[in-house]
């Protein structure tokens, strides 16, 4: 008998026997024929004109009875041999335990909201049930639980599926939480594969459950992941994806929020832009943002009438700050299903004033005049406090407190004006510089420049 047939069977000893009970019923049915014997009478005649028209109806009658007999025999056969169709499914018979591993995705994206719950809390209720299914079958199911964001170190190493691991289980899928990375999947099968290992002894039937949303990203590398589910394969496991998002919707994202924080003034509007990009595949109309100030919601609302897909908005808008201190800016989008995209802080300090020193190179003329009433016609509106002064400023005061510093048309600088100032561009302050009639080039070559060192 072939190897390859015995497998089928649980108790392969009885496959011999019973083929050769086969043959039992053809020899019956042989040896019934031979019990015929040969008369002849008056009525023959007749006889055999009725054995002409009905001889291949009874010979089919026949045929049929001995088949029966036949799979008659050949069932009790497959019954006490017990055959099973998928070889695999033996070990089970055989006292062989499962192990069930469960991929669990714990991306960003798994922070997506369902009505009540998220993508990632359909995953931890899928593994609640799988579990408890086990544990009516103590002492055959072995259970591994493994994140994606950290698939080397799983939270559960081949444990035995019982009432008490079922409790413990359920404490710690409480705390678990999504993170707020991007992860790989490809990374995930591939760690998986090592987990399982080689020893037929951990569990002969080995399934892994890939419970993730399975975002478009996930599939980009379609020839990687083909590559780890076949390795999964050849190893004899079972892969079971389990999509815990039952279609795609909407979302929306607030990218950035930035503005001119640099010259943020107390009592003077700040300019400041918020960037919304749609990831959906369909345009969105009517998206709101609401504007939160130090932890106040404000009576404004940003809206957009429309972002088609795939493309980012950009809208400014302007606040005003009373006091000079610390303060916080916070947009978020309405009723957008992942909530986690769905804002941006944004921190600034104001100042009551930002003072801005202009040097005069020239003192007799009307230059700083000009740069005063660009920066600051109205001190109020603008938020700077220019203050204009001679070079001998730089040696005899300190410049830290300035904003800006603007030297116009200055002929050449002391040592010990030209030191503040470079210490004062290297720690990052502002220095705007304007030549004129007065400068001497040599002095910017050699004293400035410095072959640019």
């Amino acid at each position: 008998m072939p190897s390859w047939l015995l497998q089928h069977f649980l108790n392969p000893g009885f496959v011999m026997a019973g083929t050769a009970l086969i043959s039992a019923p053809i020899i019956i049915h042989l040896i019934n024929r031979l019990r015929f014997r040969r008369v002849r009478f008056a009525a023959m005649e007749f006889l055999l004109a009725s054995q002409q028209r009905n001889r291949r109806r009874v010979l089919i009658e026949q045929l049929i009875l001995l088949l029966l007999r036949i799979l008659l025999v050949l069932g009790l056969m497959m019954l006490i041999a017990r055959l099973i169709l998928d070889p695999s499914q033996l070990s089970v018979f055989r006292g062989a335990r499962t192990h069930h591993m469960v991929l669990l995705d714990d991306s960003g994206s798994m922070r997506d909201r369902i009505g009540d719950t998220t993508a990632f809390g359909e995953g931890v209720s899928v593994i609640k049930k799988l579990v408890a299914e086990g544990s009516r079958r103590p002492g055959t199911q072995i259970f591994t639980l493994v994140l994606l964001s950290n698939p080397e170190q799983p939270v559960f190493s081949q444990r035995d599926v019982s009432d008490s691991f079922v409790a413990e289980l359920d404490t710690k899928l409480e705390n678990l939480r999504p993170s707020h990375r991007a992860l790989s999947l490809v990374d995930g099968l591939t760690a998986a594969r090592t987990l399982f290992g080689d020893k037929e002894d951990v569990g002969a039937i080995k399934h892994l459950h890939v419970l993730s949303d399975f975002r478009q990203r996930d599939w980009q590398d379609q020839k990687a992941m083909s590559s780890a589910a076949e390795v999964l394969d050849a190893a004899g496991v079972t892969l079971n994806f389990v999509k815990t998002v039952e279609q795609r919707h909407a979302n929306l994202a607030v990218t950035d929020l930035s503005g001119d924080l640099q010259v943020a003034a107390a009592g003077v509007p700040v300019r400041l832009r918020v960037t919304v990009k749609n990831f959906s595949e369909q345009a969105a109309t009517e998206v709101r943002l609401s504007v939160h100030q130090d932890g106040q919601k404000l009576p404004m609302t940003l809206t957009f009438d429309k972002i088609e897909a795939g493309e980012s908005v950009e809208r400014e808008f302007d606040l005003v700050f009373e006091t000079p201190k610390k303060h916080d800016v916070r947009v978020s989008l309405e009723g957008d299903p992942l909530s986690e995209d769905n804002s941006r802080l944004l921190a600034l300090e104001t100042s009551a004033v930002h003072k801005v020193l202009i040097v005069d190179g020239d003192p007799s003329g009307d230059e700083g005049s000009y740069v005063v009433d660009a920066l600051a016609a109205d001190p109020r509106i603008t938020g700077f406090a220019p203050q204009i002064e001679t070079v001998d400023y730089l040696r005899r005061r300190p410049i830290d407190e300035f904003q800006a510093i603007y030297l116009l048309n200055v002929a050449d600088l002391p040592a010990d004006a030209l030191d503040p100032l470079e210490k004062y561009v290297a720690a990052g302050g502002g220095l705007a510089w304007f030549v004129g009639p007065s400068v001497k080039t040599a002095f910017n070559n050699d004293s400035l420049f410095k072959e640019g060192k």
